[in-house]
């Protein structure tokens, strides 16, 4: 389920280029990403928030950052690219964007 997915999207994270820790992705990558995984990307990103809320509403401590998640990362470098941004819009993408931007993380935005 979800570990497997995680995994998946880190595999794809470091095929990617990157540059000073960013991915960089061409518009036509972003939206082909966007359009195939764009949802499950969504999901997998509110997914970790609500998780962290239980953890936090039992007094757990988290282990890792969100923001260094591999579909977190994913996430902010398609939506730098504006078809890819409105496709992640008409699946109800900028839900979980909001989230991570409300973490500090400005590639969000």
């Amino acid at each position: 389920g979800a570990r497997l997915s995680s995994k998946c999207m880190q595999c794809l994270v470091e095929l990617l280029p990157a540059e000073k820790g960013m991915m960089r992705l061409s518009s036509s990558e972003a939206e082909a990403i966007a359009g195939r995984l764009g949802k499950k990307m969504c999901q997998m990103v509110i997914s970790r928030f609500l998780e962290r809320a239980k953890l936090e509403q039992y007094e757990l401590e988290e282990e890792e950052s969100i923001i260094a998640a591999p579909d977190v990362r994913m996430l902010c470098a398609v939506a730098q690219h504006d078809n890819a941004l409105e496709i992640l819009n008409s699946l109800g993408g900028l839900n979980a964007l909001s989230l991570i931007a409300g973490e500090g993380e400005l590639s969000a935005l």
